[in-house]
């Protein structure tokens, strides 16, 4: 067929329905995203978190009393004398026996991988060992090879009890070298001793606040750059990968539903909006109870302890 340069269709037109097309396909993915973001749910999940970080923070302020602030300034300057105490005195003393404790701990580290592997072996060989007789073999080869593994394993099973037992004497004055170093250890100890002592104390203090603060955090960072990856995940396209707000599915296995001539299990998703509905206290107290309230604002519902639907529990 010859070639011409004649076209079925009007190309001008037919750019033009095309470019009307994709201008429109555009606007209608735009309207689609639009008003997929504009789901109740996502509303009420963003005012859900913000009463939970609210709620953290009134239970943070509860904790915050002033003896607790008392204690925790106590224990903290009482940790710091005994730090300041073994710097002045055990710095170096400290600095090397650290690492001296982490060259034997490492030594006992790769003696028990040698130890575990060996062990294989061994049981490898009784294994073999095994299988001869049952097949009625001579066990004479096997035998030799198990012994050997065997005792294998226990040189290497002496040399970790030692490596362990070499570990332990790092801390033990009575096998220090001489008197002076016998003298230092003991000062050391002593001071070391009183400093794990009062940090677990200001652990066990502050246990309930860091819980709260680390959970107050996920919720309502203070760091911008944690802020701002918090936000962007609520952005369209982004809300896709792995989003905090995002439909709650619960499967109810004991609870069916017939579909055509068969039953299945339900999904529900009513904690989608209702993220507070299995929420309570000790004893079955509504962690969030129910009262209608004029305010928008989530203090004012911590402050009457009074939450509106969907929000209470």
């Amino acid at each position: 067929m010859p070639a011409t340069e004649h076209f079925f269709r009007n190309q001008d037109k037919m750019h033009t329905v095309f470019a009307v097309s994709c201008i429109l396909l555009f606007v209608g993915t735009i309207w689609m995203m639009a008003a997929d973001q504009g789901d109740a749910w996502r509303d009420y999940q963003r005012t859900g978190f913000e009463l939970s970080a609210a709620a953290k923070e009134r239970d943070i302020a509860a904790l915050k009393t002033e003896q607790y602030e008392d204690q925790e300034t106590a224990l903290k300057a009482e940790l710091r004398a005994i730090e300041n105490d073994i710097s002045d005195n055990y710095g170096d003393f400290e600095t090397g026996l650290l690492a001296r404790q982490d060259k034997a701990r490492r030594k006992v580290e790769q003696l028990s991988t040698a130890f575990k592997s060996q062990g294989a072996d061994r049981d490898e060989a009784k294994a073999n060992v095994n299988l001869d007789v049952r097949d009625a073999k001579n066990t004479d080869p096997s035998m030799a090879v198990y012994r050997e593994e065997q005792q294998q394993v226990d040189e290497l099973q002496l040399q970790v009890e030692n490596a362990q037992q070499a570990l332990l004497d790092l801390t033990d004055p009575s096998k220090a070298e001489d008197d002076e170093q016998r003298s230092q250890l003991t000062g050391y100890l002593e001071l070391a001793a009183q400093r794990k002592d009062v940090q677990g104390q200001l652990d066990k203090l502050t246990a309930d606040v860091n819980l709260l603060n680390a959970a107050l955090y996920k919720e309502k960072p203070d760091d911008w750059y944690v802020a701002l990856k918090r936000w962007s995940m609520e952005q369209p396209i982004l809300d896709g990968f792995n989003s905090h707000l995002k439909p709650h599915q619960d499967w109810l296995p004991d609870l069916h539903i017939t579909l055509g001539m068969t039953s299945t299990a339900r999904f529900d998703r009513c904690r989608t909006c209702h993220m507070n509905a299995d929420k309570t206290l000790p004893g079955g107290i509504p962690a969030y109870p129910h009262g209608e309230s004029e305010s928008t604002d989530v203090n004012d519902w911590i402050a009457v302890n009074q939450f509106p639907h969907p929000f209470a529990t």
